[in-house]
């Protein structure tokens, strides 16, 4: 009877009366008899036993309340963490097109310059064959003016 969750006080009391029953006789000391004794004995047990259940489904229904709010909980967590991953993702994919655009004008912006520089050095070439003959007609000029 422990077991259940029962006093021991109703569990010896009924020990008591089922002994005092098979030890001779239906009629216990006083104005109690063994009917009305076994009968308080298993309303008292019956009364523990609802007490025990009683509480069991309390515990139980707190258990599964804490369950569901611990899952909630997690489920909105585990939610949130796979909002904040897509936005990261979204805000990689985003940062990723704009390093391959700015690789790809660098590379324009490279291959420009190289062309700006090459046309720079043929012209430079050209203006410094320019400005020689420039100096070459300027002291074949000279040269005339001394001789008239």
């Amino acid at each position: 009877a422990n077991f259940l969750g029962l006093k021991s006080t109703a569990s010896q009391e009924l020990l008591s009366a089922q002994e005092s029953a098979q030890q001779g006789g239906a009629q216990l000391s006083g104005d109690f008899d063994l009917s009305f004794s076994l009968k308080g004995t298993l309303e008292k047990m019956l009364e523990d036993m609802r007490d025990a259940r009683n509480t069991a489904d309390l515990e139980e229904m707190k258990a599964q309340s804490a369950y569901s709010l611990t899952r909630q909980s997690k489920e909105q967590l585990a939610a949130e963490h796979k909002r904040h991953k897509a936005a990261a993702e979204a805000e990689k994919s985003q940062a990723t097109k704009a390093k391959a655009a700015a690789e790809k004008s660098l590379e324009l912006t490279e291959t420009s310059l190289a062309d700006d520089t090459a046309a720079w050095d043929l012209r430079k070439a050209a203006r410094e064959g320019e400005l020689e003959a420039l100096a070459q007609a300027s002291e074949i000029m000279k040269e005339g003016m001394k001789k008239e």
